[in-house]
């Protein structure tokens, strides 16, 4: 999972005499939690794969259809690409901790300490990356439907520097100038942890406020493009609004589940200031079922992986072709269908 709490403690070893709240942290080393990333994994890395190596070509006589179909695909592939990257990293972090020497060196060699970080920053930095492809995907979708050009060069710069960016920044705070395993306990914690917290979670904020809104945009631009492009309103062409709202549905949806929960934690974490750990530690394994899902999930939502889904730009079982539009330009040449 991506969360600023096993990025600052994943190496920590409290100790049996340790407060309940620090003992909790010994969570993140525990087989039980490392079974549950290894597994959720493992499964989001089956989706990427899937999702990059799967290619199939869809021309629609829409034009404007076609034309989303092919730009919001390069942009997937890139998407699943970081997905991949961000499963990886957190199903070879599980492996390792699985290993019983690993834990038992725990606090007593350099090389913890060293794996910890490097797998921090890896996973960080790739789930970042997918956030910012997310919303890249969105952007793209509101200049197709304008007919306005699409901007790779300046998408592929955005979605990998500034995750940079956020990533070292965030981290060099937090290891810096005494890299070596955190104590929960030291002084001066408060100053190292938070500007991590906001580094990893600002950008889900504002994927989480600005996709909706981007989504609502294209669909509404999308029922009037078409509608202006055939001079027609049958069923073919509500069909496809229709299977492009659902799933601009799901994106936003499924990007809830998959991240909601993060910030619950770092909510409870820094406002209340003697949460349940129960309730904590039931969030850290939902965070590390959902978080590496989110590449299964992208692949259910962006391709026809069932033809039984509504999945965008497949539409399913086409109905027949209406010999008589609902609506025609005969009837009104300048408003839509109500």
């Amino acid at each position: 999972m991506a969360d600023p709490a096993i990025q600052t403690f994943c190496c920590f070893n409290p100790g049996k005499r340790a407060k309940p709240a620090l003992l909790a942290l010994t969570e993140f080393n525990s087989s039980n939690y490392n079974t549950v990333c290894l597994v959720s994994s493992f499964i989001g890395m089956v989706g990427a794969i899937y999702q990059i190596l799967h290619k199939k070509d869809y021309m629609h006589k829409h034009r404007l259809v076609s034309l989303m179909c092919g730009r919001g695909r390069k942009i997937i592939l890139w998407l699943a690409f970081a997905d991949l990257l961000a499963s990886l990293g957190v199903f070879v972090r599980s492996i390792v901790k699985l290993n019983d020497n690993f834990v038992n060196r725990m606090d007593e060699s350099n090389s913890t300490f060293l794996f910890c970080m490097i797998f921090s920053v890896w996973t960080q930095y790739f789930y970042c990356v997918t956030w910012m492809w997310t919303l890249c995907y969105t952007v793209d979708m509101c200049l197709a439907v304008q007919d306005r050009p699409s901007h790779s060069t300046l998408y592929h710069l955005f979605c990998w520097l500034l995750p940079a960016v956020l990533t070292a920044g965030g981290l060099t705070l937090l290891y810096y100038p005494n890299p070596s395993c955190i104590d929960p306990t030291s002084q001066g914690l408060v100053d190292r942890i938070l500007p991590n917290y906001f580094a990893t979670y600002l950008p889900v904020l504002v994927v989480m406020l600005a996709n909706p809104l981007l989504y609502w945009h294209v669909a509404k631009h999308l029922h009037r493009v078409i509608w202006t492009g055939v001079g027609q309103w049958t069923n073919k062409e509500r069909t496809i609004v229709e299977s492009v709202h659902r799933t601009f549905a799901l994106v936003n949806v499924l990007f809830y589940i998959c991240w909601l929960p993060n910030l619950v934690s770092a909510v409870l974490v820094w406002i209340w200031p003697m949460p349940d750990l129960g309730i904590v530690v039931t969030l850290w394994y939902v965070m590390a079922i959902v978080n590496p899902l989110q590449a299964a999930f992208n692949c259910l939502i962006y391709s026809d992986f069932s033809s039984k889904m509504n999945v965008p730009w497949y539409p399913v079982d086409h109905p027949p072709i209406e010999t008589t539009p609902l609506l025609s330009t005969n009837n009104s040449s300048d408003e839509g269908p109500s």
